[in-house]
C-alpha cells in the first residue's frame, strides 16, 4: 500500500476529490462521514455518498461514532461478520468477485461469514468461493433498508455492505439514503459496491 498526502484546492470537496478520483482510480476509497440528520442531510448531503455514485468507487464508509472493525493498538482486523445486502436488479457479479477478493485482506486472516440478504428472485445465484470466506443466505421481504437494519441489529455484523444509490430528490434525501440511514441507526462501517 502506498501511501500520499494531496492538498486540492477546489472549494466544494466533492468536485475536488471526484476530479481527482477521476484521473487516479482506486481500488478502494475510504472515507469518514458523519451521517447527518435532519436538515443538516436536506441542505448539505453527504459528501461520502456523492462522492462514491460519481466516481463509482467501492467507498468504504468510517461512521464517526464507529470503533470500526480495526484494534487502534495492533492494527488487527476483528472483521468476522459481514451483512451484504446488493440490489439484485442489476448484474451484481463483478462486485461478489470484488468482495471475493477484498474482504480476505479486510480480515486479518479471520474467517469471514458474509450473510448475503436477498429476495426469493435471487436464489440461484452463484457466490464465489475463497478459502477464509464462508456464505450464509437470507431470505428477507419488504423494504431493503429496513430489512438490512433488523438484521444487521439480529446478527451484529462488523460491516455492512450495500450497492451505491444515484442522487435522492427532496423526498429521498428528508429520509436520507441507505448508507446515511444504515450509518445512522448501525452505527458501523459501511462498504458501498458500484453498480456497475
Amino acid at each position: 500500500i502506498d501511501v500520499a498526502k494531496m492538498a486540492m484546492r477546489d472549494h466544494d470537496p466533492r468536485l475536488g476529490i471526484t476530479d481527482y478520483l477521476r484521473k487516479h482510480p482506486t481500488d478502494l476509497l475510504v472515507m469518514a462521514t458523519e451521517g447527518r440528520t435532519g436538515l443538516a442531510r436536506l441542505f448539505n448531503p453527504s459528501v461520502a455518498d456523492h462522492i462514491s455514485y460519481l466516481t463509482k468507487s467501492h467507498t468504504l464508509m468510517l461512521p464517526k461514532a464507529s470503533t470500526g472493525f480495526v484494534d487502534p493498538e495492533s492494527g488487527r482486523s476483528a472483521l468476522r461478520r459481514v451483512l451484504c445486502a446488493l440490489d439484485f436488479e442489476h448484474d451484481q457479479r463483478a462486485a461478489l468477485v470484488y468482495l471475493k477478493e477484498w474482504l480476505p485482506a479486510l480480515s486479518g486472516g479471520n474467517t469471514v461469514e458474509i450473510v448475503l440478504l436477498h429476495g426469493p428472485e435471487t436464489t440461484d445465484l452463484l457466490l464465489p468461493q475463497r478459502a477464509g470466506l464462508s456464505w450464509r443466505r437470507k431470505l428477507y421481504e419488504g423494504e431493503p433498508v429496513e430489512g438490512v437494519i433488523a438484521n444487521a441489529r439480529e446478527l451484529v455484523p462488523e460491516l455492512v455492505i450495500l450497492s451505491t444509490r444515484g442522487p435522492l430528490g427532496i423526498r429521498g434525501r428528508l429520509r436520507g439514503s441507505p448508507s446515511d440511514r444504515a450509518l445512522r441507526d448501525l452505527g458501523v462501517p459501511l462498504l458501498c459496491v458500484p453498480d456497475l
